[in-house]
Order: C-alpha cells, then sequence, then structure tokens
C-alpha cells in the first residue's frame, strides 16, 4: 500500500460530474453507478451535489458533483 492505502499502482483521480437535461439527479447517479461498475476503476467518494447557472447561452441550470475515485 501507497500513501492514501492504495494499491502501489493505482492513481488518484478526480472526475467532475454535470447534468442539465432531463432528470438531472438521476442522471448523476446513473453515472457514478457507471463509473463504479467499470473494471480496474472504483469510486472512492463523492461530493455532494451543487446547482450552478450556466455560462453561455439560456439554457437549465446544472447540477454538479465531484468523484474521487482510484485506477
Amino acid at each position: 500500500m501507497n500513501e492514501g492505502g492504495s494499491a502501489p499502482n493505482q492513481v488518484r483521480a478526480f472526475i467532475g460530474l454535470g447534468s442539465n437535461m432531463g432528470d438531472r439527479l438521476a442522471n448523476l447517479r446513473r453515472a457514478v453507478a457507471l463509473l463504479s461498475r467499470r473494471a480496474g476503476l472504483t469510486v472512492v467518494a463523492s461530493s455532494r451535489v451543487y446547482e450552478t447557472e450556466p455560462v453561455g447561452p439560456p439554457q437549465p441550470d446544472y447540477l454538479n458533483a465531484l468523484v474521487e475515485v482510484r485506477t
């Protein structure tokens, strides 16, 4: 094990998620579920979900979250 308790060749990474279409919260949950099923990738933690205003052309507000993974 190395720093942070992960296996020697694993990398700690962070993935930003965002959705502004359809069922935004369900989309974020599905993204995390799909990531957790990915071989060679472990979801370690996820942030709270934040609602943010879009930048650019008029569009719906976003729900955003951050996921910590090991790969």
